[in-house]
């Protein structure tokens, strides 16, 4: 192992350490492994093995910012938006850098009945703002039970200066970080960071992945994913701005509450 990685995986530990004494002990207690068709989660403690198929469910959401502009809640959910992922911020910690619409969208979201979850935007270049921004983003959403995962949105430009190697360290880095706490994460990228930037193989076996790709021609992902991102910047019912059209594939309700994670 080199120095590098040597010194990634040490700050890993720490920080594993950090959370699990100041959750007061409460971790997430699972391990996960991801195929074709769905996920294992695997209890730390007795070995029990949970299996939860994707295909069964498929159901429409979007995912908005403070670019979304403002949002009638009433009228998107009539729209038949089944649920929605929520920018929580971006970046390092900074008040100014929680999306200044995040605590209004999410309250009035889960007022109108509708589940949501959160991403956040990242700009790390090392392993260790990775884990900074995750702390950060679990500042910003710990009063809150959600129902849909929490997600690393790694897309930046900023961030492509970052060699393979780091960039996929950062990527377990935020979610092992999110998991720590109790959280179910998620990768959101695309097919050009997976293809050219990241190690896909150490990657979605162990985390969940939020797939990007804008093509009218297809009816599916060409990429195994838990949410795909079909459709971007399109005028949505209830929506003054624009916001991008997901199709998700897991009940990620049911599954919150299975494995009472995200506060559930």
């Amino acid at each position: 192992m080199n120095k590098k990685r040597f010194l990634s995986t040490c700050t890993l530990l720490l920080v594993a350490i950090f959370i699990y004494v100041h959750a007061g002990g409460a971790v997430n207690e699972y391990d996960f492994q991801y195929d074709d068709d769905g996920f294992s989660a695997v209890s730390k403690k007795s070995g029990e093995k949970k299996y939860f198929s994707k295909g069964n469910t498929k159901k429409e959401g979007i995912d908005i910012s403070s670019w979304s502009g403002d949002i009638d809640w009433a009228k998107l959910k009539e729209s038949g938006i089944e649920f929605v992922m929520i920018r929580e911020g971006y970046g390092l910690a900074d008040p100014n850098q929680v999306d200044k619409r995040f605590h209004k969208n999410i309250k009035e979201a889960q007022k109108n009945g509708i589940p949501c979850g959160a991403y956040h935007y990242s700009y790390a270049t090392s392993v260790k703002e990775a884990i900074e921004e995750a702390e950060f983003c679990i500042s910003n959403i710990k009063n809150y039970k959600l129902e849909y995962p929490i997600a690393f949105d790694i897309e930046d430009a900023s961030v492509e200066k970052c060699c393979r190697r780091e960039a996929t360290d950062m990527c377990i880095a935020f979610c092992d970080t999110l998991r720590q706490a109790g959280y179910y994460a998620t990768i959101y990228t695309n097919k050009n960071w997976i293809t050219n930037f990241l190690f896909e193989g150490e990657l979605f076996h162990a985390y969940d992945l939020w797939y990007a790709q804008w093509n009218e021609e297809i009816t599916e992902p060409d990429y195994h994913c838990g949410i795909w991102q079909k459709k971007g910047d399109q005028k949505i019912d209830g929506v003054h701005g624009f916001a991008d059209i997901n199709e998700c594939y897991y009940d990620y309700s049911q599954i919150m509450k299975d494995l009472h994670l995200n506060g559930n």
